[in-house]
């Protein structure tokens, strides 16, 4: 099983799993480079940066924030084991040729020929006062077509972000299909429009973590 403590070096850092440090080295790390004044610093609302490498310790909302400004899934929210790698936009992850096979692995081959019928979308809300959580109903074109995964302020985007599934009106629905028509998402009984894209809003090539 996935620790919180190296899911949170994974987002943060934008590192593939084999990067991963080990959780003790990690905590030693920050308590390394944490200011000494950083607690006197946080009873008065701010913080001292006298170290280096700026560290201080964000919270888990701020990592939420984050990974779903890179449309990073996160797992029992955007996938599960009724999602499949496919309708969840990581078919490149997916070792076809893995000798001797996975398990479903015919049956997602079936699905890759067919093609899907649902995508996981990740929204961008217009108005930069709303905010949505996850759950919420999403429409496209007036009708409803999915719901809202998960969901978090977008701090560098100036807006929420979310990701969410869309159903499509039948399989090997074209890609262009989940991101073309006007979405919306319904936040306390309100229509709040929403941009749509397949790829992250924010940093969509990766360019910074292969800087």
């Amino acid at each position: 099983m996935q620790s919180k403590a190296a899911t949170v070096a994974e987002y943060l850092a934008s590192l593939p799993p084999e990067r991963r440090r080990a959780i003790e080295a990690v905590r030693q790390v920050i308590l390394d480079n944490l200011d000494s004044g950083y607690e006197e610093g946080m009873a008065y609302g701010s913080i001292s940066y006298s170290v280096p490498h700026r560290l201080f310790p964000a919270g888990y909302h701020a990592l939420d924030s984050l990974r779903l400004e890179k449309a990073y899934r996160s797992w029992g929210h955007d996938i599960s084991a009724g999602d499949t790698p496919l309708e969840a936009g990581l078919g490149f992850a997916v070792a076809w040729d893995k000798p001797g096979g996975f398990t479903g692995r015919d049956a997602l081959l079936r699905q890759k020929e067919t093609g899907i019928s649902r995508r996981l979308v990740q929204f961008a809300l217009r108005d930069p006062d709303a905010f949505a959580y996850h759950d919420e109903p999403v429409y496209r074109d007036g009708a409803l077509a999915g719901r809202v995964s998960s969901a978090a302020y977008g701090h560098s985007l100036g807006r929420a972000v979310a990701l969410g599934y869309v159903t499509a009106p039948e399989p090997g629905t074209p890609p262009s299909w989940y991101t073309a028509g006007d979405y919306e998402i319904e936040i306390a009984g309100r229509p709040v429009p929403a941009d749509a894209s397949l790829r992250p809003f924010y940093d969509p090539r990766s360019d910074r973590p292969r800087s």
